[in-house]
């Protein structure tokens, strides 16, 4: 597995305030086989939705 992720999962609430609330629950990695990913997770959303974005460079 690399080092560095190549995507990060969030799960994203939507708050009562209207805003949406973005936590930090894992990331994606580049698959020692070559084609694919391995995924690992912190935690799991309730409502099963997770999205992955690439990093930006203030997640390092």
């Amino acid at each position: 597995m690399a080092n560095d992720p190549v995507l990060i999962a969030y799960s994203v609430t939507r708050r009562r305030d209207g805003k949406s609330g973005w936590k930090r629950i894992g990331a994606a990695y580049p698959h020692v086989a070559g084609a694919g990913l391995t995924v690992i997770l912190d935690a799991i959303p309730r409502d099963g939705r997770i999205v992955l974005l690439e990093p930006e460079a203030t997640d390092a």
